[in-house]
Protein backbone atom coordinates (compact mmCIF):
# COMPACT_ATOMS: atom_id res chain seq x y z
CA UNK A 1 0.00 0.00 0.00
CA UNK A 2 1.44 3.36 -1.02
CA UNK A 3 -0.18 6.77 -1.36
CA UNK A 4 0.52 10.42 -2.08
CA UNK A 5 -1.62 13.44 -1.27
CA UNK A 6 -1.33 16.54 -3.46
CA UNK A 7 -2.89 19.68 -1.96
CA UNK A 8 -2.89 23.19 -3.38
CA UNK A 9 -4.43 26.58 -2.47
CA UNK A 10 -6.85 26.96 -5.44
CA UNK A 11 -10.38 26.24 -4.12
CA UNK A 12 -11.97 25.61 -7.54
CA UNK A 13 -9.59 22.81 -8.54
CA UNK A 14 -9.89 19.60 -6.49
CA UNK A 15 -6.96 18.22 -4.53
CA UNK A 16 -5.69 14.78 -5.54
CA UNK A 17 -4.95 11.59 -3.63
CA UNK A 18 -3.30 8.68 -5.50
CA UNK A 19 -3.12 5.21 -3.96
CA UNK A 20 -1.67 1.84 -4.97
CA UNK A 21 -2.62 -1.51 -3.39
CA UNK A 22 -1.50 -5.01 -4.32
CA UNK A 23 -3.36 -8.07 -2.97
CA UNK A 24 -2.48 -11.70 -3.63
CA UNK A 25 -4.74 -14.43 -2.24
CA UNK A 26 -4.94 -18.20 -2.42
CA UNK A 27 -7.99 -20.23 -1.45
CA UNK A 28 -10.70 -22.49 -2.81
CA UNK A 29 -13.85 -21.96 -4.85
CA UNK A 30 -17.10 -23.89 -4.58
CA UNK A 31 -20.01 -23.27 -6.96
CA UNK A 32 -20.39 -22.75 -10.69
CA UNK A 33 -17.54 -21.29 -12.72
CA UNK A 34 -18.16 -20.81 -16.46
CA UNK A 35 -21.12 -23.18 -16.15
CA UNK A 36 -19.01 -25.93 -14.56
CA UNK A 37 -19.70 -26.98 -10.98
CA UNK A 38 -16.54 -27.02 -8.85
CA UNK A 39 -15.98 -28.03 -5.25
CA UNK A 40 -12.99 -26.71 -3.34
CA UNK A 41 -11.11 -25.87 -6.55
CA UNK A 42 -7.71 -24.27 -5.85
CA UNK A 43 -8.03 -20.57 -6.57
CA UNK A 44 -5.59 -17.66 -6.83
CA UNK A 45 -6.43 -13.99 -7.14
CA UNK A 46 -3.76 -11.38 -7.86
CA UNK A 47 -5.29 -7.90 -7.71
CA UNK A 48 -3.52 -4.58 -8.31
CA UNK A 49 -5.45 -1.37 -7.64
CA UNK A 50 -4.68 2.25 -8.45
CA UNK A 51 -7.01 4.91 -7.06
CA UNK A 52 -7.24 8.46 -8.40
CA UNK A 53 -9.21 10.51 -5.86
CA UNK A 54 -10.01 14.13 -6.76
CA UNK A 55 -11.53 15.66 -3.61
CA UNK A 56 -12.45 18.93 -1.94
CA UNK A 57 -11.76 19.99 1.64
CA UNK A 58 -15.09 20.68 3.33
CA UNK A 59 -13.13 21.51 6.50
CA UNK A 60 -9.36 21.96 6.42
CA UNK A 61 -7.85 21.80 9.91
CA UNK A 62 -10.76 23.82 11.26
CA UNK A 63 -10.75 23.28 15.03
CA UNK A 64 -8.25 20.43 14.45
CA UNK A 65 -10.64 18.66 12.07
CA UNK A 66 -10.44 17.91 8.36
CA UNK A 67 -13.30 16.56 6.24
CA UNK A 68 -12.81 15.71 2.57
CA UNK A 69 -15.37 14.58 -0.02
CA UNK A 70 -14.93 13.54 -3.62
CA UNK A 71 -14.95 10.66 -6.02
CA UNK A 72 -12.55 7.76 -6.43
CA UNK A 73 -11.77 6.34 -9.83
CA UNK A 74 -10.40 2.86 -9.01
CA UNK A 75 -8.49 0.98 -11.70
CA UNK A 76 -8.35 -2.75 -10.85
CA UNK A 77 -6.27 -5.32 -12.72
CA UNK A 78 -7.13 -8.86 -11.67
CA UNK A 79 -5.52 -12.17 -12.56
CA UNK A 80 -7.74 -15.04 -11.36
CA UNK A 81 -7.31 -18.79 -11.74
CA UNK A 82 -9.91 -21.32 -10.54
CA UNK A 83 -8.67 -24.90 -10.81
CA UNK A 84 -8.42 -26.01 -14.42
CA UNK A 85 -11.76 -24.51 -15.48
CA UNK A 86 -11.11 -20.75 -15.42
CA UNK A 87 -8.24 -18.32 -15.95
CA UNK A 88 -8.79 -14.66 -16.66
CA UNK A 89 -6.99 -11.36 -16.64
CA UNK A 90 -9.31 -8.39 -16.51
CA UNK A 91 -9.12 -4.66 -15.99
CA UNK A 92 -11.99 -2.71 -14.50
CA UNK A 93 -12.58 0.97 -13.78
CA UNK A 94 -15.03 1.59 -10.94
CA UNK A 95 -16.21 4.99 -9.63
CA UNK A 96 -16.77 5.35 -5.88
CA UNK A 97 -18.00 8.05 -3.55
CA UNK A 98 -15.17 9.15 -1.25
CA UNK A 99 -15.34 10.59 2.28
CA UNK A 100 -12.45 11.17 4.69
CA UNK A 101 -12.28 12.67 8.15
CA UNK A 102 -9.27 13.45 10.32
CA UNK A 103 -8.84 14.87 13.81
CA UNK A 104 -5.53 16.24 15.06
CA UNK A 105 -5.38 15.93 18.85
CA UNK A 106 -4.35 19.37 20.19
CA UNK A 107 -0.90 19.69 21.83
CA UNK A 108 0.17 16.27 20.51
CA UNK A 109 1.49 14.94 17.23
CA UNK A 110 -1.28 12.33 17.09
CA UNK A 111 -3.91 12.16 14.36
CA UNK A 112 -6.97 9.92 14.06
CA UNK A 113 -8.28 9.34 10.55
CA UNK A 114 -10.82 7.29 8.65
CA UNK A 115 -11.97 7.11 5.06
CA UNK A 116 -14.48 5.17 3.05
CA UNK A 117 -15.00 4.54 -0.66
CA UNK A 118 -18.40 3.10 -1.53
CA UNK A 119 -20.59 2.14 -4.50
CA UNK A 120 -23.75 0.06 -4.86
CA UNK A 121 -26.37 -0.61 -7.50
CA UNK A 122 -28.74 -2.43 -5.14
CA UNK A 123 -27.57 -5.97 -5.89
CA UNK A 124 -23.77 -5.46 -5.94
CA UNK A 125 -21.86 -3.49 -3.32
CA UNK A 126 -18.18 -2.65 -3.13
CA UNK A 127 -16.50 -0.68 -0.38
CA UNK A 128 -13.02 0.07 0.90
CA UNK A 129 -12.84 1.44 4.46
CA UNK A 130 -9.89 2.33 6.67
CA UNK A 131 -9.35 3.71 10.17
CA UNK A 132 -5.94 4.65 11.56
CA UNK A 133 -3.94 6.46 14.21
CA UNK A 134 -0.67 8.17 13.31
CA UNK A 135 2.15 9.98 15.07
CA UNK A 136 4.31 12.63 13.37
CA UNK A 137 7.89 13.21 14.55
CA UNK A 138 8.96 16.89 14.64
CA UNK A 139 12.57 16.29 13.57
CA UNK A 140 12.84 18.98 10.88
CA UNK A 141 10.49 21.83 9.97
CA UNK A 142 10.14 20.73 6.33
CA UNK A 143 10.21 16.92 6.18
CA UNK A 144 8.45 15.15 9.03
CA UNK A 145 8.53 11.36 9.30
CA UNK A 146 5.48 9.63 10.76
CA UNK A 147 4.24 6.17 11.70
CA UNK A 148 0.72 4.82 11.44
CA UNK A 149 -1.27 1.79 12.52
CA UNK A 150 -4.75 1.02 11.28
CA UNK A 151 -7.40 -1.42 10.18
CA UNK A 152 -8.67 -1.82 6.61
CA UNK A 153 -11.55 -3.69 4.97
CA UNK A 154 -12.09 -4.19 1.24
CA UNK A 155 -15.36 -5.96 0.39
CA UNK A 156 -16.33 -6.89 -3.18
CA UNK A 157 -19.85 -8.38 -3.21
CA UNK A 158 -20.86 -8.88 -6.87
CA UNK A 159 -24.31 -10.21 -7.76
CA UNK A 160 -25.46 -9.42 -11.30
CA UNK A 161 -29.22 -9.50 -11.78
CA UNK A 162 -28.93 -12.00 -14.66
CA UNK A 163 -27.14 -14.55 -12.40
CA UNK A 164 -24.17 -14.72 -14.79
CA UNK A 165 -21.70 -13.30 -12.28
CA UNK A 166 -21.67 -13.79 -8.52
CA UNK A 167 -18.79 -13.57 -6.13
CA UNK A 168 -17.73 -12.30 -2.76
CA UNK A 169 -14.16 -11.32 -1.87
CA UNK A 170 -13.40 -9.73 1.49
CA UNK A 171 -9.97 -8.66 2.68
CA UNK A 172 -9.50 -7.19 6.15
CA UNK A 173 -6.82 -6.74 8.74
CA UNK A 174 -4.43 -4.60 10.73
CA UNK A 175 -1.65 -2.73 8.95
CA UNK A 176 1.27 -0.52 9.94
CA UNK A 177 3.28 1.91 7.91
CA UNK A 178 5.69 4.79 7.72
CA UNK A 179 5.24 8.06 5.85
CA UNK A 180 6.85 11.41 5.17
CA UNK A 181 4.97 14.68 5.51
CA UNK A 182 6.20 17.68 3.51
Amino acid sequence: YAWALIKHPLPIIPNLRVEYVSIYDEGTTTGKVNGITVSKAPTTVDMKQVDFVPYYNLLDNTFWMTIDAGIDIKLIQTDAVVGKVYADTSTSVIPFLYLRDRVEIPATNVGIESDVKFITDGSSTIYDARAKVDYTFEITPVIKPAIEIGYRIQDFNIDDDDDSTKGHLKYKGVYAGIMLRF
